[in-house]
């Protein structure tokens, strides 16, 4: 009997020792795999502001330039040596057909770095990259504006697909950049970078006999449905196309064989003087098993006008209690929707230069997230304060490479 307990006991133990044999040598695989199996390519760092490259953007991987096969940094540089201003370039972005218009002579639009050799994710003293302390102009500036500028920051690095940048507050008066695999200019080029606001409503049309109404200042406009176009008084939209109403302006940006979305321009950054966030102005707040966020912006009496007629007759539902019309504001940094919000239906009609921001999560960390968040993209057009780059430090690749290579 001894010996069968002896026997199992000693079977279990040979059991977890392969499985965690197992285990390591997956691992070990996975880590070290790319090294094996040399990856070949490039990876974008950053995309230009002129660029004039459809949908590329950071991190995509190029294997091709003018059908060259790109294996590193220093192919990539070969193969567009040639190439002159206004030149059309092919590419190979992520195995699928792309392609860009050179800026510049031996310039696309975009850099480059080498891929990583391990699946593990370094800092730049490894991967190499560019650490940029970044002061502010004058010197009344407060801690709490330092923040709120790193805050706009790190949001245009989520809106620019640019995760290998990380931006650190120090103290009251310095921020820290940290590029994995960017240049000093890359960093130039996206702290020049201007975010540009808009808040448009979100107008959703449902044709019957291919007929609807868009609504402005209480006043319903007829669309009709001609195939794949909008026939609005008497001429002929697409998708994309813009045309003006009562005042407003709108954009089409979806149609189907039954319904269709109009957006109509309500604000631009240059609409929001202020965003208000004092705690006479702002707050969070216990609310239907949650809790709803509270802030107040500032509008010029332009957008507060647009707001009014806009909003003007629209339909209305409820919602946990509450009552909205039915277009949402959708807000848009550099054109890509960010956040969409919902419209009391008491303020349809109101030309308000002072409207509350409301919102809704179910803890508190995340509504003071959310809060923030909405906060920072209503500030996006500028910076809160100007910056001046203090210091610039650059690691190349290949001193970072020769860290691991020694080790």
């Amino acid at each position: 009997m001894v010996c069968e307990e002896a026997i199992q006991v000693k079977i279990w133990k040979d059991v977890r020792f392969i499985t965690l044999v197992a285990l390591l040598l997956l691992s070990a695989y996975f880590v070290l795999s790319p090294m094996v199996f040399k990856k070949t390519g490039v990876a974008v760092s950053f995309v230009n502001a002129n660029a004039d490259c459809a949908g590329l953007k950071a991190e995509d991987v190029i294997t091709q330039v003018n059908g060259y096969h790109i294996t590193d940094s220093t192919s990539f540089d070969q193969s567009i040596s040639d190439v002159k201003a206004g030149d059309f370039v092919t590419l190979l972005s992520n195995n699928v057909p792309a392609s860009c218009t050179a800026t510049s002579d031996r310039d696309i639009g975009f850099t480059v770095r080498d891929l990583s050799a391990t699946n593990l994710k370094f800092g730049i003293e490894i991967e190499g990259g560019t650490r940029v302390l970044l002061t502010p102009s004058t010197s009344n500036v407060t801690a709490a504006q330092i923040d709120e500028t790193a805050r706009i920051l790190g949001e245009r690095v989520n809106l620019f697909g640019l995760s290998d940048i990380r931006v650190t507050p120090i103290g009251s008066n310095l921020i820290q950049l940290e590029a994995s695999g960017l240049s000093g200019g890359d960093i130039q080029n996206f702290l020049a970078k201007q975010g540009r606001f808009d808040g448009k409503l979100a107008e959703p049309l449902e044709f019957t006999d291919n007929n609807a109404n868009i609504i402005v200042g209480g006043t319903s406009y007829p669309v009709t449905l001609v195939g794949s176009q909008l026939d609005v008084n008497g001429s002929l939209h697409s998708i994309n196309s813009t045309f003006a109403l009562g005042g407003i302006n709108f954009q089409i940006t979806n149609i189907t064989n039954n319904s269709a979305i109009v957006l109509a321009n309500i604000f631009s950054g240059n609409d929001i003087t202020n965003v208000l966030t004092d705690p006479q102005h702002s707050g969070i707040t216990p609310a239907n098993s949650g809790y709803k966020f509270t802030f107040t912006v500032q509008v010029s009496k332009e957008s507060a006008d647009r707001f009014a007629k806009a909003t003007e007759g629209q339909p209305a539902s409820f919602s946990n209690g509450e009552s909205y019309i039915t277009p949402q504001l959708v807000l848009f940094l550099d054109e890509q929707p960010v956040s969409s919000l919902n419209i009391v239906s008491t303020l349809a009609g109101q030309s308000l230069t002072t409207p509350s921001i409301q919102g809704f999560k179910t803890t508190r960390d995340e509504a003071q997230n959310e809060m923030l968040r909405l906060e920072t993209i209503l500030r996006s057009g500028s910076l809160p304060v100007k910056l001046n780059i203090e210091r610039v430090d650059t690691i190349t690749q290949s001193e970072g490479s020769g860290l691991i290579n020694s080790t």
